[in-house]
């Protein structure tokens, strides 16, 4: 795939690039450069958020990215977004 086509799925859909010149070097040089995406839970995940985040992750893993999520479900409990544990409490039973 040419680096425009990869360009171009990378960044249809958003709102702001803050470098795009850095961004197509990047494509340029690497064939599969490294993406991530983090969540911090603050409870229920809303299933938009999952559709349009998974939407974005399979563009950039068809552009080439080998691609990492991270859940931060520690911060998110430390921060005292997560309301009860309730997770923790079924996971016994």
């Amino acid at each position: 795939m040419d680096t425009e086509t990869r360009l171009d799925l990378v960044t249809r859909n958003l709102q702001e690039i803050i470098v795009v010149d850095e961004l197509r070097e990047l494509l340029e040089t690497k064939d599969h450069p490294r993406g991530y995406v983090g969540f911090e839970p603050s409870g229920l995940m809303h299933a938009g958020t999952g559709l349009i985040v998974g939407q974005k992750m399979h563009d950039y893993a068809d552009a080439g990215f080998h691609f990492i999520i991270y859940l931060a479900e520690w911060h998110g409990w430390i921060n005292n977004k997560m309301g009860r544990l309730w997770f923790l409490q079924t996971l016994p039973e």
